[in-house]
């Protein structure tokens, strides 16, 4: 079913829903199957602009009349109709409409005394939010902001939500006024523009009447807007000019004369409602309206900044100067942005102090002086830790003075261990933040900063510098786990700044430090890991050390935390482990250090490990390792053949023992990471493959069936590919116990039993084996025979023809995409690659077996030929078996008797219907809207016992 059939099918439900909605006798089991409803007709507004609803459905006008008159309706069912009053005004035409009903004024103006439904329930805060949410939606044109304008008391009733008791309701009412403020105006007429340029003294000396007693700059940009505005459509009024004025400014006026009121107000929650209102509405402002809203918010918010007790306020406020220095007024000194920016640096907490300071270090146009200024309040809790500045240039006067004026109350706080801890804290995450960007550390040099951090890592852990000056505060961060996490993740910042790579040394033995501390928390471990793996991979002058450091050092400690007590050490463990070998895979030196370390058996005790992440992260440690091995060609010098045997042995036994899904997707990982390393996939893994697929799609967790089908996709490629030239590979003799691997996954693979029994049998005596690939002419179709008879021989095409019909959708949507794949090989190789689409469908339909020299299967003794037999057809009348897939329509009963080359099946599988079905959600009939409103009908037929469906 096409999607426009099926909206035409729900609109069609619709004046049934609205009738049981409009019933005050019915009730509604679940209220969330509005907004859902709600949803989808937002959609179908969205997706058709021309289409009008209250066209197709009249009806819609009767349920909001009644809706609105009803003094009866139910709060929810009222907030619906609003909110869907709001949708369908929201073009001129459809506002239009509801206007000549008196819908829109019996929703909206509810000051009226002839308002109905709304003025009776207002006091549910779920209709004061729909009111304010439908009037929102519906104000995109003139005639919606005429409206507002026209109505009395309209505007003073949205002032009034604003500070709500029901936060939802004050939060839709600072959106929609800051809509209304970011509202465009409408440009004036050429001729009115000339005369208002003649006027312009008679409209600076009514802007004076009006209190207007703005700055230069801003009055010229207030001024500059008037020649592209002109006045909207509906109630207007006479400037001194006697041309009219846009409405929209008798409503903007109002509003920013309340904001202006109520910054200086007593009242805090107002206070921070205006200042809300202020940051959502100033980076949409434009002139002249912003000039206005910021010359009626400026002395208001420097009484504010400089006023004692203004802490609770001063991030509110930044939030505001930020929104400013997204405009123009940033570039305007009498605006002053900047200068209250730095007012807000100088309050006397310190901890709103640094948040203010980590604002202004964000911003991308700010001065050098105030993000110096900025920065050093960063820096200070590190400063007083450390004993010694941390920025090379000094500060001006004003702002020394300021700086010499906060010791005294940081001193104060750093002695209290929750603030100081609170402070370090906040100083620590906002340098990880700078390191990001080297520019805005400014004059802080970072291998300063990463020295502080260090000394701090040291304090945490009981360490006292013979340098640094006794500090009580040591007393406070001994141990304490959440400096050490933001310290350790501002040093993982700091590894990729420039100047910070001399410490490298350094910052390696403080990490160290961490990793063969027994107290050490497990998240703190965790962090301490993340940040060796990034320093390690800074570039070292001397490579030797690198390599004394990995074998005598880091080798010896990461085996002992292979074997914590803690699962969430192993685990993290492990995981570095990981990272460390794919970050290092052209290092031979660390290569044959990881192997001689005797690390990795321990890997592989590791895969026995009770917990299943950890065994999961033992398996991708053990694939990196073999990989990197491999890469450097060091499998057959460095590790012994009968080790990475045992590697594969244990592995494939994971994938059919192993009771937890984590494990059996690790070991599928790592075999698509063998099958791709350079220079050749791993030879023990070619014999092996086999029964590596069959175990894999025959496994329960769609995502290792997944992965399964991205090795195969990997096969596909790598066979199909080498066509173009003649390429002969011999893959060595194989060892003893990748033999017995290779002897196991033969049984596994032409086997009917379980899993688990069939991986049983590892201990057969194998035989050395060499195996060669031939393909000969380029692209030529006796090749393209010989590159599909090895698949063949993989089980490549069983593993998806079973992925094809598994009942997980990502799993038969992978495979499908897949079988396409390998279809278009075979049609341009055969001839039809010139062929357009119809051209190779009707080649399809009317194709011939002859001389097919494609791989056959005889279906009924395939357990995937018996499912695609029952997939592909269905009993009919007569008895004659059709096919069941989409739009295939061809029978399918020959393919019971005898073998059925490969050609044969993807010529009858409509594979492009499949894939058609498979993109659609398992649910998408159960999802839609159509069930969704058939379930509100089966509710008004068998009463308040039936449970909608809310999808």
């Amino acid at each position: 079913m096409s999607q426009a059939t099926m909206d035409n099918d729900c609109i069609a439900l619709l004046p049934g829903v609205l009738a049981f909605l409009a019933d005050p006798k019915q009730s509604l089991p679940d209220d969330t199957c509005l907004e859902k409803l709600l949803d989808w007709l937002t959609s179908i507004v969205k997706e058709d602009e021309e289409r009008n609803l209250l066209d197709q459905q009249p009806y819609l006008l009767e349920f909001l009349g009644s809706m609105f008159e009803s003094k009866t309706t139910d709060p929810i069912i009222l907030s619906f109709s609003l909110k869907l009053t709001g949708l369908l005004a929201a073009t001129e035409r459809g506002f239009s409409r509801l206007d000549e009903r008196g819908i829109v004024r019996g929703a909206f103006a509810c000051e009226d005394a002839s308002a109905g439904a709304v003025k009776v329930q207002w006091e549910e805060a779920s209709v004061r939010c729909g009111w304010l949410l439908g009037l929102r939606g519906m104000l995109t044109h003139q005639s919606a902001m005429g409206f507002i304008s026209q109505t009395g008391g309209l505007t003073k009733l949205i002032l009034k939500l604003q500070c709500d008791r029901s936060l939802f309701v004050a939060a839709a009412a600072n959106q929609l006024l800051a809509h209304i403020l970011n509202f465009p105006h409408q440009p004036i007429t050429e001729q009115i523009a000339k005369e208002n340029m003649h006027s312009q003294p008679t409209r600076n000396q009514a802007a004076k009447e009006n209190g207007d007693h703005s700055q230069p700059i801003i009055e010229q940009s207030a001024e500059g807007n008037g020649d592209n505005h002109r006045p909207i459509a509906g109630k207007t009024d006479k400037a001194a000019n006697g041309h009219q004025v846009p409405e929209c400014s008798y409503v903007t006026v109002e509003i920013v004369g309340h904001v202006e009121e109520a910054l200086v107000s007593h009242e805090h929650f107002r206070v921070l409602q205006a200042l809300r209102l202020l940051a959502l509405s100033l980076p949409g402002c434009g002139a002249p309206l912003l000039g206005k809203v910021w010359r009626a918010a400026l002395h208001p918010l420097e009484s504010l900044v400089e006023a004692g007790g203004t802490n609770k306020i001063s991030l509110p406020v930044m939030d505001v100067l930020q929104a400013a220095s997204t405009t123009e007024l940033f570039g305007q000194s009498e605006a002053r942005v900047e200068e209250l920016m730095r007012a807000t640096l100088r309050v006397d907490d310190p901890k709103i102090a640094i948040q203010c300071a980590s604002a202004i270090t964000r911003l991308q146009n700010g001065s050098e002086s105030l993000r110096r200024m900025a920065v050093g309040i960063v820096l200070q809790p590190l400063e007083f830790i450390t004993g010694s500045p941390l920025q090379s240039q000094h500060l001006g006067s004003g702002d020394a003075e300021l700086f010499s004026q906060r010791q005294p109350v940081l001193g104060e706080q750093m002695s209290q261990r929750s603030m100081c801890i609170s402070l370090l804290s906040l100083s620590l995450s906002s340098v990880a933040e700078l390191s990001l960007s080297n520019s805005l550390f400014v004059d802080a040099p970072s291998q300063s900063v990463t020295g502080a951090v260090l000394q701090l890592l040291r304090v945490c852990l009981g360490q006292s510098p013979a340098h640094l000056p006794y500090n009580k505060s040591f007393l406070h961060l001994i141990g304490c786990s959440r400096v050490q996490r933001c310290g350790l993740d501002a040093l993982t910042s700091l590894s990729s700044c420039d100047g910070s790579q001399v410490l490298r040394k350094e910052v390696l033995d403080v990490l160290l430090q961490y990793l063969e501390h027994p107290d050490t928390e497990p998240t703190v471990l965790q962090k301490a890991l993340q940040a060796l793996l990034k320093w390690i991979c800074v570039p070292s002058p001397e490579p030797s050390d690198q390599t004394h450091f990995h074998a005598h050092n880091l080798f010896p400690a990461l085996m002992k935390r292979v074997c914590d007590v803690h699962w969430e050490v192993r685990d993290s463990t492990l995981e570095f482990i990981t990272q460390l070998t794919v970050n290092s895979k052209d290092s031979a030196a660390l290569s044959s250090a990881l192997w001689g370390s005797g690390i990795v058996s321990l890997l592989l005790a590791c895969l026995d490990d009770s917990e299943g992440y950890v065994r999961a992260s033992a398996v991708s440690a053990l694939g990196q390792a073999v990989t990197a091995a491999h890469h450097q060609g060091e499998l057959n010098a460095n590790s012994p053949n009968t080790l990475t045997g045992d590697v594969l042995t244990r592995l494939v036994g994971i994938l059919s023992d192993d009771t937890e899904g984590f494990p059996r997707r690790a070991v599928i990982k790592a075999f698509i990471g063998w099958q791709s390393a350079k220079p050749r996939p791993l030879a023990c893994l070619q014999h092996s493959l086999p029964g590596v697929l069959a175990l894999g799609i025959d496994d329960f967790d769609w995502e290792v069936k997944v992965h399964t089908l991205e090795l195969v996709e990997m096969v596909m490629d790598q066979t199909l590919t080498p066509m173009k030239t003649t390429t002969t590979a011999a893959a060595g003799s194989l060892t003893t116990s990748s033999g017995a691997v290779d002897q196991k996954l033969t049984t596994i693979s032409t086997t009917t039993g379980s899993p688990s029994s069939l991986a049983g049998a590892v201990d057969q005596t194998p035989s050395p084996t060499t195996t060669t690939s031939t393909s000969t002419t380029t692209g030529s179709p006796s090749s393209l025979a010989g590159a599909l008879e090895k698949l063949h021989e993989h089980g490549t095409f069983c593993v998806l023809f079973k992925g094809l019909l598994d009942c997980d959708r990502p799993v038969a949507q992978r495979a499908c995409q897949l079988l396409l794949k390998l279809r278009e090989v075979m049609e341009v190789t055969e001839g039809h690659g010139d062929e357009t689409k119809d051209e190779r469908s009707k080649s399809r339909s009317e194709g011939s077996t002859t001389g097919d020299s494609s791989p056959s299967f005889h279906l009924q003794s395939q357990h995937w030929g018996a499912d695609l037999l029952r997939k592909c057809t269905k009993e009919v009348a007569g008895g004659v078996r059709e096919s069941d897939l989409p739009g295939e329509g061809k029978v399918a009963a020959d393919w019971a008797r005898g073998e059925v080359s490969l050609r044969e099946v993807m010529i009858r599988l409509d594979l492009e219907g499949m894939r058609e079905a498979l993109m659609q959600s398992s649910d998408h009939v159960m999802a839609s809207p159509q069930s969704l409103m058939e379930d509100i009908l089966a509710a008004a037929r068998q009463g308040e016992d039936n449970a909608v469906d809310c999808y």
